[in-house]
């Protein structure tokens, strides 16, 4: 390889200009001795002109660990630039702290930012990670509308300045390593709402750290909340933190997902009074607890849930991948407390949940709908994943109380986390035919009377 020449500096500044976007990728330590010793020469060459004037995208990945980790990053940083994505494998603070004073001065027209840090820093404790961004960095980047940081616990400092910050939209924190603030909430000084934030995302450890981030301040326009975390404990207390912090009027997305597979015998997630915290969310669309836990409900709570969010689309209380999971499942009501949500949700397509299906009678279901079965009223519900519940009650019972409820129920896994089993199987196998026969009624408008004739001839007929 030979020394860079002014023509070809000549012939790159002929493209260079073209360049929007640019991902630059250093993968092993040749990688990032060769993009060091190249961009020093570009710098020597043009020491004060911008390598790229009309950048507006730069991505940086698998940075090493040293410091020329960026090299010749000034040459970059302009003015034009608007998204900034650096990944890097573990960094020094310090190294980092530097360039996010560099950003600040340079880039103030950025909009997004998100920064990764893998393997974390190289520093020891968590409160040595308090001032790795300095004072002042996100107050002079008003232009900012996302943020990821994936690396530390964010300073307070820097949190308030991000809480300031006017076009703000969407935040990510996460910190699989320690909590993200190391000290309690009372404890922190005060902090401006988030007037503009309307997506925020926490990764943390314990949960009720990340609850923590809400119970420093407000978020009167947020729509949209994900708390990630390997141990979650009891839900009563988040769910308060939530409901005094977060605006009534437009959380849509309430998301708490446990990242642990380890499943803490006799643990309850959320019971009834728990979830008495969350009815003021009139618009909420989804609601996803991935706990592995139980959540202990009744029929009663089911009702009062379809009756408190009526634009409800999702609906999940069981965990969705497959991890370890209890043997059995804890029910969460019965069959007969779904008939609110087909009844009170005219948006719902997608349920999870333990039910008791030990008592399944079609007839009783239908008789839950006094307003009757016509075309008008039919539930658009389509996918329904059912948690392991001994005992399992009759199949054709269980499958006709479906269609009636949710005729449209096209994809329906039951027993879960051990699927098919246990006369799931069988249940699945009779869905379609009871789903047929539950469009032709509706379409002929059938009497209750015929509805009857027509659910004991099918339930006779499989038993």
């Amino acid at each position: 390889r030979r020394r860079l020449i002014p023509n070809d500096l000549k012939r790159f500044n002929i493209y260079a200009s073209r360049i929007r976007v640019l991902h630059l990728g250093l993968r092993s330590a040749v990688d990032a001795s060769l993009s060091s010793t190249l961009w020093h020469q570009l710098a020597n060459m043009s020491p004060s002109a911008l390598l790229f004037p009309n950048l507006r995208e730069w991505h940086c990945h698998e940075l090493a660990t040293r410091p020329g980790i960026i090299p010749g990053h000034q040459l970059v940083l302009g003015t034009h630039l608007t998204a900034l994505t650096m990944t890097w494998a573990s960094m020094d603070r310090a190294i980092i702290s530097l360039f996010l004073a560099d950003l600040s001065q340079t880039c103030r027209n950025i909009r997004s930012f998100r920064l990764h840090v893998k393997c974390g820093f190289t520093v020891g404790s968590p409160s040595d990670q308090q001032g790795w961004i300095r004072p002042g960095v996100f107050d002079a980047l008003t232009e900012l509308r996302t943020v990821e940081i994936d690396a530390a616990m964010t300073p307070i400092a820097a949190f308030t300045e991000l809480a300031s910050l006017p076009h703000l939209v969407d935040m990510v924190l996460r910190d699989a390593r320690f909590p993200v603030w190391p000290i309690e909430p009372e404890a922190l000084p005060t902090i401006l709402p988030f007037r503009a934030l309307r997506k925020l995302k926490l990764a943390g450890s314990p949960a009720n750290r990340c609850a923590g981030v809400l119970a420093a301040t407000q978020f009167p326009v947020l729509e949209e909340l994900e708390i990630q975390a390997r141990t979650i404990g009891a839900l009563g207390e988040i769910f308060r933190i939530i409901h005094d912090h977060c605006s009534h009027s437009s959380l849509r997305i309430l998301r708490i997902i446990r990242t642990s597979s380890a499943y803490e015998a006799g643990e309850i997630g959320a019971t009834s009074g728990d979830f008495r915290h969350l009815h003021v969310f009139r618009r909420l669309e989804e609601l996803s607890l991935e706990i592995l836990n139980n959540i202990m409900l009744t029929d009663e709570d089911l009702t009062d849930m379809a009756l408190a969010w009526p634009q409800l689309t999702t609906l999940w209380l069981v965990h969705r991948d497959d991890h370890e999971s209890p043997f059995f499942m804890t029910p969460a009501g019965t069959l007969l407390g779904l008939t609110h949500f087909a009844r009170h949700c005219p948006r719902l397509v997608s349920i999870s949940i333990a039910l008791d299906t030990s008592d399944a009678n079609a007839i009783e279901i239908m008789e839950a709908f006094p307003e009757g079965l016509g075309l008008q009223r039919a539930s658009p519900l389509t996918h329904m994943l059912l948690g392991d519940c001994m005992p399992v009650g009759d199949p054709a019972e269980i499958a006709m109380s479906l269609v009636v409820m949710f005729p449209n129920l096209w994809e329906l896994a039951g027993g879960y986390p051990h699927l098919g089993c246990d006369g799931w199987g069988v249940v699945e196998q009779v869905l379609p035919h009871c789903r047929r026969e539950a469009w032709r009624l509706k379409r002929r408008s059938a009497t209750p009377l015929h509805w009857h004739q027509t659910l004991e001839a099918i339930i006779n007929e499989h038993k």
